[in-house]
C-alpha cells in the first residue's frame, strides 16, 4: 500500500486570526502547559506577556503560576532555596557577601 505524507505550512498569525475567542483561550492554555514543561519557553512566554501586557504583566505573571507571585518571585525563591541547600558549598566570602545583602532589609 503506497504511503503518502501531507505537509500544510499554516502561517501562525494567520491560523490565530480564524479562531473564535474560546479556540483562542483554548490555544493560549496549550501554549502555558506546553511552557511550563520546559524553562525555556516559560521564560520566553514571559518576556512576550511583560512586552505585549506592561500595566497588567505582574498580574497575569502572578496568575499562571497559581500562587499569586510573579515568575521572577518564584525564580528568586527557588534561587535562595538553592543557596540555602548549598550553605556547606559556599565560601564564606559567599556567605558574609548574602548576609550583608540580608542585613540591608
Amino acid at each position: 500500500m503506497p504511503d503518502f505524507t501531507t505537509e500544510v505550512d499554516i502561517n501562525p498569525s494567520e491560523f490565530v486570526s480564524e479562531c473564535n475567542t474560546r479556540e483562542k483561550i483554548e490555544l493560549i492554555d496549550v501554549i502555558i502547559e506546553e511552557c511550563s514543561d520546559y524553562p525555556e519557553l516559560e521564560k520566553e512566554l514571559t518576556k512576550s506577556i511583560i512586552k505585549h501586557f506592561p500595566q497588567s504583566s505582574a498580574k497575569i505573571l502572578g496568575d499562571l503560576n497559581g500562587k499569586g507571585r510573579t515568575f521572577m518571585q518564584d525564580e528568586f525563591i527557588s534561587n535562595l532555596d538553592k543557596l540555602s541547600k548549598a550553605y556547606y558549598c559556599l565560601s564564606n566570602e559567599d556567605i558574609e557577601k548574602i548576609n550583608v545583602l540580608a542585613k540591608r532589609f
